[in-house]
């Protein structure tokens, strides 16, 4: 079944996609997350959401700086809408890693971008980690 799913985040249709990444976070499997986080930047937003969410359903460490890094994606192609919806299920799946994003969120806070910090602070209290994202 792993093998089968990571084989159709290949495909070009971005349905077949977006259904292999939920597959693939429903197994939780960590050796999707190499896969599951080159779709962070595919076209398509329902693919992004669903690998964002599946890394999120997984929880490996491993996905938090990838995670972390698509705040405010340009693959969004500014739509605010969409931006703010990734940023959302970003957070979320961050807060589902929980302490190993620690860093990787503290690092977001220094970020020149407004929402980038932002974003990083809103998944930082969801973790509720005693350090505040603070070393």
């Amino acid at each position: 079944m792993i093998w089968w799913a990571l084989q159709q985040l290949k495909s070009s249709d971005a349905d077949v996609r977006a259904k292999a990444a939920r597959t693939l976070g429903s197994v939780r499997n960590p050796k999707a997350v190499p896969a599951l986080t080159k779709l962070l930047r595919d076209e398509n937003s329902d693919v992004r959401l669903a690998a964002m969410q599946a890394l999120g359903q997984i929880g490996h460490p491993s996905a938090a700086g990838p995670l972390t890094s698509t705040f405010n994606n340009p693959a969004s192609k500014n739509n605010k809408k969409i931006i703010t919806a990734e940023n959302e299920v970003i957070a979320e799946s961050l807060a589902a890693i929980g302490p190993p994003a620690v860093s990787s969120l503290a690092a977001a806070l220094a970020s020149e971008d407004a929402e980038t910090r932002r974003w990083a602070a809103v998944a930082l209290g969801r973790i509720k980690d005693a350090r505040g994202g603070i070393r």
